[in-house]
């Protein structure tokens, strides 16, 4: 089994883009479209052409971009939509990229890992062959009618990352001739999920992951954001707008010396929270009741304890 690299959060690492680099890959309009002729049992490839153009942060990138489909046991069922970019500049390693909520639109690979603070260069624009799916449905990230489908279901709780992740290899290896050095996984909540769903399921497929703030224990997540509703809901405990910013302004003020530097971060948690019913009570309304957005009343801060 291979040695993993796990990191939880983390944003993407720079140092390893030019180690092991070769002599690029030619990237044409006829070796690019050859790759529709391509037959991977179980899958289809509907598009493939050659794009040039820049990322988010200005830099180059000129890729043979391929669209494909993983056929679904029936033809009732949803099919996984997936997307696969081979870079000119390839360095040899792949990306697959995670999704987020219950996912339903296409992970292109052409921008940062979720939930990344790097400003520089996308892994595309840097040579990663980039990859990702739509997880097996088509939908609102907040919408998980899909559940009742038992294959959509299955390919979202973790098939989709297998099958995606070896259909993209296959490509990788036709177009290039031989197959990645290397394969990572970066994602965040549901991607982080993924991340951490792969590196159980398929160890010896992943040589590293980037899981930041994955959404773990699904059932408990849920359930928590039900008690949290119920708690809001009640009446006259609902915080607007306003109201929140006032919660957050006065929690940064407390709390943000607390590690004798003052730069909008709460660092110091642990003396944070030894103050937060004093915080949260200099909020409180004269006689507990709303008297408008610069106070709470007793409802809601009940509502936020």
């Amino acid at each position: 089994m291979k040695q993993l690299l796990i990191l939880l959060p983390l944003f993407f690492i720079t140092s390893c883009t030019t180690s092991g680099l070769r002599v690029p890959a030619h990237v044409d309009s006829a070796s690019c479209a050859s790759l529709k002729n391509l037959k991977i049992p179980g899958a289809a490839l509907t598009a493939a052409e050659v794009i040039s153009d820049t990322d988010e942060s200005g830099y180059p990138r000129h890729y043979c971009r391929v669209l494909g489909q993983i056929k679904s046991t029936k033809d009732s069922n949803p099919d996984i939509h997936f997307q696969v970019n081979l870079p000119e500049n390839w360095n040899h390693k792949a990306l697959q990229m995670g999704g987020g909520g219950y996912n339903g639109s296409l992970v292109t690979g052409t921008s940062q890992a979720g939930f990344s603070a790097f400003q520089g260069a996308t892994p595309l624009a840097l040579g990663y062959l980039t990859f990702g799916s739509d997880s097996g449905h088509t939908g609102s990230a907040l919408d998980a009618s899909f559940a009742l489908n038992e294959e959509a279901l299955l390919n979202f709780g973790y098939q989709h990352l297998k099958k995606t992740r070896d259909a993209a290899i296959v490509i990788a290896q036709i177009f290039y001739n031989i197959p990645p050095d290397k394969t990572y996984f970066a994602g965040a909540s549901t991607g982080g999920r993924e991340a951490l769903t792969v590196l159980q399921r398929w160890p010896d497929d992943y040589d590293g992951i980037i899981a930041a703030a994955p959404a773990l224990n699904f059932t408990g997540v849920r359930l928590h954001g039900l008690h949290i509703g119920k708690a809001l809901y009640k009446k006259g405990a609902f915080l607007n707008q306003k109201k929140q910013n006032l919660l957050l302004q006065t929690s940064l003020t407390a709390c943000d010396q607390l590690d004798n530097l003052q730069d909008g971060i709460v660092s110091n948690l642990e003396a944070c929270h030894k103050i937060s019913e004093q915080t949260l009570s200099s909020l409180r309304c004269a006689g507990g009741k709303d008297l408008g957005d610069d106070c709470l009343s007793d409802s809601q801060i009940r509502s936020v304890q």
